[in-house]
């Protein structure tokens, strides 16, 4: 059900949305540097026909309830479209679920075990 309050708080957002910025601030997290806040879509609809495939998922169960997934990955090599992918398969594994889910990512040498791309 939709409250006063609730619709209060984002009305603020969307007059301000650069007020965020003090709210992470306040929170103890990083803000960034910028030049203007807008707000975005709230749909997160994703129009384009994408298939995301994890390599592996484990669901741990008792009861017969999920408890936790893993996602299991292989990396041979460096790949930046990872840092993308893989927060997809985390949180539509958590959604579908309702579990807390991690992920492994099984790295073939050091130099991709190490390797952090600079997301931007």
């Amino acid at each position: 059900m939709v409250t006063f309050e609730h619709e209060y708080l984002l009305e603020l957002v969307n007059n301000n949305p650069a007020m965020v910025s003090d709210l992470l601030i306040g929170s103890g997290l990083p803000a960034p540097a910028f030049d203007a806040a807008e707000v975005g879509s709230c749909d997160f609809n994703d129009r384009r026909p994408t298939e995301y495939r994890a390599d592996a998922v484990v669901v741990f169960k008792k009861s017969n309830k999920p408890v936790q997934a893993v996602v299991v990955e292989v990396q041979r090599k460096p790949d930046k479209g990872k840092t993308w992918s893989w927060p997809v398969y985390v949180s539509t594994l958590r959604a579908s679920r309702k579990c807390p889910v991690k992920l492994i990512v099984y790295c073939e040498n050091d130099a991709t075990a190490k390797y952090r791309p600079k997301c931007r």
